[in-house]
């Protein structure tokens, strides 16, 4: 919540109150919680317990009338509930919501408002910013590929995308009817290696048009969730959260070293994994051939095609860590640097914070310090300045 809606207000909500019936044992979560979370202005307090979170009970209904008066009172009170819109705004959301359109092209809505008044296209995309910031709709203007679509119901989404990203310990896929249709090993891939085959992704969204399988794909590759990458001379896609959790490579030789510390705010979950679908899409479009890579839930191991060049990325905790060859240490570095303000712009409200070391005569030096000695292999001034430069139009494919 901090990093993607920090001035929301939230309510802490306690289930099975029915449980807990002495007022000393509530008084005792509540300090755990009060130490945890601090004191913010974002969560409400609950006044009627003298509370920062709302116990209340699904068993006896306790507590329930409360939390729904609260909700509507602190809704009331936002800013954007009395913000005057035109009445053809809200006319169109009615029609649009009537049809029942899960997702429907920036066209078909246009045709609707067009027939409702809103007939000019600034306008149109006016009302749909709004309807997105409150919620209503989601309409991903920030992505190229995404800005035609817009989604009504937020859960078809999930429902679609959750057929492919899913803890299968808790929701399991039918195997006999992946079995029957010729994909046992298509789903082995992606269950075992996080591997996924678009004849998997259609068999799994066998209910949805064509263009919306698309744009469920392109959503996945905008958004950092997969990338596509290129398995024994077949284009399948990688989806980094479903990669095995196998113990890390071990080098022999991990001389130039790069930290990203992030202990200034946190490493969340889901970080890595973006960076390491950037990082797929940039080796994609990268002239220099790979020749082995090893993909896991936190780190990555690739060897290129040039003798003795290679590169390692760890995450530990609240660090991110680069193993680099010689050859390979400068572009790398600008090339993470880069993705990880991407990461940081589009997927984390620019709530990320980190500090950059690098590894000399087993001590780690800030990153201003080497920048000024010019610390090789990370900073060779000329060389850096060209390379940095040359960069900056490659990553253009998947930074923009």
């Amino acid at each position: 919540i901090n990093l993607h809606a920090p001035e929301a207000p939230v309510l802490l909500l306690g289930s099975h109150a029915d449980k807990i019936r002495k007022k000393s044992s509530k008084k005792k979560i509540n300090k755990v919680l009060l130490n945890l979370i601090g004191p913010t202005s974002s969560t409400i307090f609950n006044a009627e317990d003298n509370l920062v979170y709302f116990p209340f009970s699904n068993k006896t209904s306790n507590g329930i009338s409360y939390i729904r008066e609260t909700v509507e009172c602190v809704a009331r009170e936002q800013e954007y509930v009395s913000r005057l819109v035109p009445s053809r705004w809200m006319e169109c959301l009615d029609e649009l919501v009537r049809i029942g359109f899960p997702i429907a092209s920036l066209d078909e809505v246009k045709l609707i408002a067009h027939n409702l008044g809103v007939t000019e296209s600034d306008e149109v995309e006016s009302m749909l910013d709004f309807f997105h910031e409150l919620g209503v709709v989601m309409h991903l203007r920030a992505y190229r590929s995404l800005k035609n679509m817009i989604i009504f119901q937020p859960q078809f989404l999930i429902d679609k995308l959750s057929m492919i990203i899913r803890d299968t310990k808790l929701h399991s896929f039918d195997t006999h009817k992946l079995q029957a249709a010729g994909l046992g090993e298509d789903h082995q891939n992606l269950t075992q290696k996080g591997i996924l085959s678009r004849d998997l992704a259609d068999f799994l969204w066998v209910d949805v048009r064509s263009d919306i399988k698309n744009f469920l794909v392109n959503l996945m590759k905008d958004t950092m969730l997969i990338s596509e990458w290129n398995f024994k001379g077949e284009t399948q896609f990688v989806v980094s959260s479903l990669l095995p959790d196998r113990p890390q490579k071990a080098l022999s030789h991990t001389r130039n070293k790069c930290r990203f510390d992030f202990s200034l705010s946190s490493l969340p979950k889901g970080v890595f994994q973006r960076l390491l679908c950037l990082y797929l899409n940039y080796c994609m479009e990268s002239e220099d051939p790979l020749e082995f890579s090893e993909l896991n839930q936190s780190w990555c191991y690739f060897r290129f095609t040039e003798p003795g060049s290679f590169i390692l990325i760890e995450q530990k905790e609240n660090q991110l860590y680069l193993h680099s060859s010689t050859t390979k240490a400068r572009k790398t570095y600008l090339a993470l640097v880069s993705m990880i303000h991407k990461i940081n712009s589009e997927a984390m409200n620019h709530r990320l914070k980190w500090e950059i070391f690098f590894l000399k005569k087993g001590k780690y030096l800030p990153s201003n310090l080497a920048a000024e000695e010019e610390f090789a292999p990370w900073f060779i001034r000329k060389e850096f300045e060209q390379e940095k430069q040359l960069l900056a139009t490659n990553l253009d494919n998947f930074v923009a």
